[in-house]
Formats: C-alpha cells, structure tokens, sequence
C-alpha cells in the first residue's frame, strides 16, 4: 500500500502488516455459543488503494460487547484490486468483497450471528463499493442491510476511463503505451476557478452564486470544497435513499476542536465504534470528544443492524427526514426535515 500522503497521513491511521495472505478477516463475537445475534460487516475505506481491517479505530470489540457479531474484511487495493487488465477480470476488489460475505453466510453462525441479519457498512470507498454491491446480482441475499457513510455509487468509471488508467499505470511501469495530456494548466481567480468548477459538476450557472450566498458566508475555496462535497458524497447519498425505499438519511455535523477540521471525512467513524479512547482518535477529535454524542451513534448502528431501525423516521419525498448528529440544539442527535433544500434543488439536472 503507499499510504496516505500529507497531510492525510497522521490523521488516518493505516497499519501495514507485511505479508501476502491479506485477503482475511477479523472476527469479535459477543459468544461463539450464541445463536441468532446481529451480524455487522465492516468494509474499510482508502481511496481503494489504502486502507485494512486492522486499523484500530474500527476495532469491532464494542460492537461485541452490546451483542452484534462484528467482522472487518480486507479486499485487492490499487491496481490488484481494480484495473482493467486483458486477462483478469474486472473489480477484483469488489468481488474479494463478495466472496468474504459469502463465507459470513457459511460460517457466522459458528461464531453466534445470524446469516440472515447482516449488515454491511462501510466509509468513503467502501460505501461506493456497498452501492455498487446493492446492485450486483452476485450479492444477492448476502446481507440485508447497509451503511454507506460518505459515498454511494454514482461516480462509476466507464470502460473507456479505465482502460485510459490502464494506459497511464503501463506508462509509469515503462511499458510502451500512448500517454494523453490535459494541456496546459492556467491560471484563473478564486471566482473564476469556482464557476469553472460549478460547471464541470453541472450545477445550472447561478448554482455557485448560490453557495456563495449560503449561510455560512465563505471563502470560494471553501464554496468550492463544499460544492464538492455535494457532488462527491451528499448529492449521491440522497440519490441512492429516495431510490431505495425505507432509506434513512443521516449527517454528522461535530467540529472537531483541533487542526481547523471542522466535521471533516472519516472522523464519525470512531464515534460509530465507540474507540474514542484509542490515541489514533486524538488527531481527528481531538482529547476530549463528546462521549454522549459516541453513545448515540454506536446505539444507533446497533439498533439498525438489530431491527432495520435506526431511531429515526425514513427518508421519503413527502417527508425528508435526516437525523443530525453533533450539530444544532441537540449534541448528540436531532431530526430535521430537508436540510439545505434549496440547494439540494440546484442539482435536479446534474446527474
């Protein structure tokens, strides 16, 4: 794995455990001679190309310890697990993927859980790669739940964009192979820049004036790392639950007290598991995270895992309704209907 660059690398923590015999799993049970308990499949996260189920703050033992079978799976990373080669077949990872929920469905029951309530949750990568597996005839029945948490799978690479990384890696590997450039770059204003990219997401032509004049008033580059947050992971996250009957919708909105993160990508993951008190927290969290707001979203993912029932009502088009943790009147959680609606409009015609 090349590991997360700066400055990603000390707020992700990624152990690298030498060796080939990646493609394994970890297993915490509550009792091995238990029968029927919830089953939780963690997928990790890592642009596909970082990432393992050993990092610590995913550590399944406080799942376990409120009765939820937990089970953390590796998959093919990088070029392994996702180029587009003549001879192998394509999304390596994502079958890796099919195949440890397989073996969950032949053998969980040894460890308590129950084949037929699993679910499968995942962050970033790994929650594009739950929503590709929602649709794939092959992962059929392997679960009947899923957590997807900063990703769906609306940004999918047709064949021709795969075959032209194929290209590049041959390139870089000094195989002979035709290498295509983007031109020259140029320079252009803050504004500029951000209608440009407004653009190339298709928002309407007002859609970046708009976020400009959205509370709370920011920078463009601010404007512009939130439009692409829109389109990257809220956006398609609310595609994907108004396509999906009985979908609940949630956003964590606690801002961190150190690095100027704010409710930055990955740090709800160590509230979901409950592993604030690990030392890889601190530099996402900070030294005193709110351990109320940890209570809630480590109960809710049992509940759902458990019963299909987070807490909170579902997401349909007569009644949006999203549960907000760490932000507004409630620290832990709150429910609120349609938040930034207006802006949610903006993109109607982008897909």
């Amino acid at each position: 794995m090349p590991g997360y660059p700066r400055p990603y690398a000390p707020l992700l923590p990624n152990p690298v455990i030498p060796g080939d015999d990646y493609l394994n799993l970890s297993i915490w049970t509550p009792d091995p001679g238990a029968q029927g308990l919830p089953v939780l499949v963690w997928i990790h996260g890592g642009a596909f190309v970082n990432g393992s189920s050993a990092v610590p703050l995913t550590d399944g033992s406080a799942f376990a310890r409120d009765g939820v079978v937990t089970v953390a799976i590796n998959y093919r990373l990088g070029v392994e697990g996702f180029a587009l080669l003549p001879d192998a077949p394509p999304n390596l990872g994502l079958l890796d993927q099919v195949a440890a929920l397989e073996w969950v469905r032949d053998n969980i029951a040894a460890f308590g859980g129950d084949p037929d309530t699993v679910t499968v949750a995942g962050e970033s990568a790994a929650a594009m790669g739950i929503g590709v597996l929602l649709a794939t005839p092959r992962a059929g029945g392997l679960f009947q739940r899923a957590v997807l948490q900063s990703g769906a799978a609306q940004h999918t690479l047709p064949p021709a964009t795969a075959q032209r990384v194929t290209e590049f890696i041959a390139a870089e590997l000094g195989v002979p192979a035709p290498r295509r450039s983007c031109g020259p770059c140029r320079r252009r204003g803050d504004e500029a820049l951000l209608a440009a990219v407004a653009a190339g997401y298709r928002l309407p032509p007002a859609g970046a004036e708009r976020y400009m004049a959205a509370p709370p008033r920011a920078t463009p580059g601010e404007v512009m790392s939130e439009i692409a947050t829109e389109w990257i992971h809220r956006i398609p996250a609310l595609r994907l639950a108004e396509a999906v009957p009985g979908s609940h919708v949630h956003e964590f909105g606690w801002e961190a007290p150190t690095n100027g993160l704010g409710a930055c990508h990955y740090a709800e993951v160590p509230f979901v598991f409950d592993t604030l008190t690990d030392p890889g927290a601190t530099p996402l969290v900070g030294s005193a995270p709110p351990r109320a707001l940890a209570e809630a979203m480590h109960r809710a993912w049992i509940a759902f895992a458990a019963t299909g029932d987070p807490g909170w009502p579902a997401y349909l088009p007569g009644r949006r309704a999203v549960a907000r943790f760490g932000a507004g009147s409630d620290p832990s959680r709150e429910v609120v209907e349609d938040p930034r609606g207006d802006l949610r409009e903006l993109w109607a015609g982008s897909r």
